[in-house]
């Protein structure tokens, strides 16, 4: 996905911007045309297609990279396996294709799920836990290397008035959440999969 500055908040929070600061070539894939489009007003290279078909990916010839990133996008479509096929073909031999995704198991999944709630983009077709989210990447053909998790605020303390009561109490919430997850990595808020090409029977 494009993922612009106007749909991230800041510029500083622009995948591809940041990307592009360390990286000397940087490709990115969407099946919307209009995003493709902006992607390239932005100076980063981009082509429109669906990326969960293998053939309309290797079909643009673009040759192979050292990382593949697929940064919370394996949720939002229809066939999971079939995205890391199609684009796991795109990693060198020696690259490492990188997965981002929320985890079914954050403590705010948990803890909605206790008040009879989700705790669910409503965006999203899938959740994944580490077992799951493994399971889909050797689906696919891909060798899991490093299942790593990563914390973000459960609640918005953005949405709440700066000073206010609200915010003081959003801050002491995630604070202590924060807490609790540090010790207990499945209950942070997302996975990150670290896979290199080939096919294995186990992780």
């Amino acid at each position: 996905e494009s993922g612009f500055p106007d749909t991230q908040g800041s510029a500083s929070a622009w995948l591809h911007g940041r990307i592009s600061e360390v990286a000397t070539r940087v490709v990115g894939l969407d099946l919307d045309d209009a995003a493709v489009r902006q992607l390239g007003r932005s100076g980063v290279e981009g082509y429109a297609v669906d990326a969960t078909n293998a053939d309309s990916v290797r079909a643009l010839g673009i040759g192979t990279f050292e990382v593949v990133l697929l940064g919370e996008v394996i949720e939002h479509v229809y066939n999971p396996v079939a995205l890391l096929q199609a684009t796991g073909q795109l990693c060198s031999s020696h690259g490492r294709v990188i997965i981002t995704t929320p985890n079914a198991f954050s403590s705010a999944a948990v803890f909605a799920a206790a008040r009879d709630r989700e705790s669910v983009h409503p965006d999203h077709l899938h959740v994944f836990t580490p077992r799951t989210l493994v399971a889909s990447a050797l689906r696919a053909g891909l060798v899991p290397m490093k299942l790593l998790t990563y914390s973000s605020d459960t609640v918005g303390i953005a949405k709440a008035p700066p000073g206010s009561r609200k915010a003081a109490a959003l801050q002491m919430a995630n604070g202590a959440v924060r807490s609790l997850t540090s010790r207990m990595r499945y209950l942070q808020s997302g996975l990150i999969l670290v896979c290199k090409p080939g096919s294995s029977e186990s992780f």
